[in-house]
């Protein structure tokens, strides 16, 4: 049965710097293996044109990111150092926005923030 979309999702677009592409490949299959024993990761998936990466990222609600977060503390550093951001979309319920945006600023990744007004999810 479906239920009601309240899912936090984020969409970064990023540029790999010169000569990392192997290492961030690398570095994010060990980050898709922990995110796979996380409860409430629904999708995590990269693509990649280019010297470009995408990623997409939902959890079932703001917990689950912070989980996520937790999860990856130990290299977020040295992942993020790989790269340069150039997008930056968030997608949260109400509840969740204004928090998103404060654990994105955290971050220093200036984030656009959609809010959810309705929809589904499996």
């Amino acid at each position: 049965m479906k239920r009601i979309d309240s899912c936090v999702s984020v969409y970064p677009a990023f540029r790999i710097k010169e000569g990392k592409e192997k290492e961030i490949r690398a570095l994010l299959k060990v980050i898709i293996s922990r995110a796979e024993n996380e409860p409430a990761t629904e999708i995590f998936s990269m693509a990649y044109t280019g010297n470009k990466l995408y990623l997409r990222e939902s959890y079932t609600n703001l917990e689950g990111f912070k989980a996520h977060l937790d999860s990856v503390s130990d290299i977020i550093s040295e992942f993020f150092s790989m790269l340069e951001l150039e997008t930056l979309h968030v997608v949260a319920p109400q509840s969740a926005a204004e928090e998103m945006k404060s654990l994105m600023s955290a971050m220093n990744m200036q984030a656009d923030l959609f809010v959810l007004e309705g929809g589904f999810a499996r």
